[in-house]
């Protein structure tokens, strides 16, 4: 049973936590080889939940889309999970003729802007290519060699996503069909172009006024919607005529608190909630409080976007506080131990220094 539901599994929701946004991540299809492995999962981000990039549905992507956003002198990075990273510019150049941006999001990675484009280098010196309108066309490896390139149709619409090109005539190639509404139909997998054989229709898509439907290869039916602060998520399979709900997700926004519950075959099986204690300038979480199922509850602290440290807490924390939030008392809690480190007493509880 458990083949069986990982093969329809639903993917998974959590949340960006720095930016207190969700994001549900639906894997689709892997290719790889002995070098490496692609996977292109569908991802909706509620922060860009009233935008439509990339001609699917508000709030979606794919993980493998990416774009660079210009207003201005202001450039950002719409991301693989869909999060827009603003990326500042180096401190000996100005905003107006800067050509060498860092992202600020603490992942060392160098966006530089060059007269045909823009190339965004990671620390092991992998690199992504956009055009001048910010689109994605090329992923190179450490090493310099081509794993993925990007196509586009006439509209500038994403076509086709091809991996190793310059391997072989016969690479593998995913197409991206949409129709006459300008909305996605189906993507197609071929595993060796130009061949006419080893084509898998991956899937294909339908649309409705608050969400839509994803018929996948495997014979599971994903259903995606958002109707105001209620995003559901769930997979059925048919047979004899008879559909029946395999797993399901709903994130619930309420005030500063999302609550994402996961059910099997109708059943509660985990509840997780995230509260935002605290949030400072730019939206940006500065405490942060995880419940799981259990009611086991933690709480994390950010500065720039990073969590500094990490701590649980019990059940009565909010005692301790006066109706200001003022501390009134010490809390004595359990190291989490997730970052590691020497363990100090900070403020009145034990904490893991990162």
């Amino acid at each position: 049973m458990s083949t069986y539901n990982k093969k329809i599994s639903i993917g998974n929701i959590s949340l960006a936590e720095s930016y207190f946004e969700y994001i549900h991540a639906l894997p689709l299809v892997t290719f790889r080889d002995a070098k490496s492995k692609v996977e292109l999962a569908l991802v909706f981000n509620s922060q860009i939940s009233n935008q439509n990039h990339f001609n699917i549905y508000n709030g979606y992507k794919f993980n493998l889309q990416k774009k660079i956003i210009t207003s201005g002198t202001s450039v950002l990075l719409l991301d693989s999970n869909g999060c827009i990273i603003p990326c500042n510019h180096a401190t000996n150049e100005t905003a107006q003729t800067a050509t060498t941006y860092a992202l600020n999001d603490n992942s060392h990675r160098i966006l530089r802007k060059l007269s045909d484009g823009y190339e965004l280098e990671y620390p092991d010196y992998s690199k992504e290519i956009f055009d001048l309108s910010g689109k994605i066309t090329k992923l190179y490896d450490k090493h310099g060699e081509e794993i993925l390139r990007y196509g586009y149709d006439a509209n500038n619409r994403l076509a086709s996503i091809s991996y190793r090109p310059r391997v072989s005539t016969n690479y593998k190639v995913l197409n991206v069909n949409y129709n006459s509404s300008n909305q996605i139909s189906s993507i197609v997998y071929n595993a060796r172009k130009g061949t006419g054989v080893n084509v898998l229709s991956v899937c294909s898509f339908t649309f409705a006024s608050n969400g839509f439907n994803i018929q996948h290869c495997s014979g599971a039916k994903y259903h995606l919607s958002k109707v105001q602060d209620i995003y559901t998520a769930y997979s059925t399979i048919t047979k004899n005529s008879i559909e029946t709900e395999i797993e399901k997700q709903i994130c619930t926004k309420s005030n500063n608190k999302y609550t994402v519950e996961t059910f099997a075959y109708g059943e509660l099986k985990d509840t997780i909630s995230y509260e935002s204690v605290f949030i400072g300038n730019d939206n940006e979480i500065e405490i942060l409080d995880i419940t799981d199922f259990n009611g086991a509850k933690t709480r994390i602290q950010y500065r720039n976007h990073m969590p500094c440290y990490q701590y649980e807490i019990a059940d009565d924390m909010e005692s301790m506080f006066n109706a200001e939030g003022e501390y009134i008392g010490n809390i004595h809690v359990q190291e989490s131990g997730k970052f590691g480190g020497d363990i100090t007493r900070i403020s009145g509880f034990k904490a893991v220094n990162k």
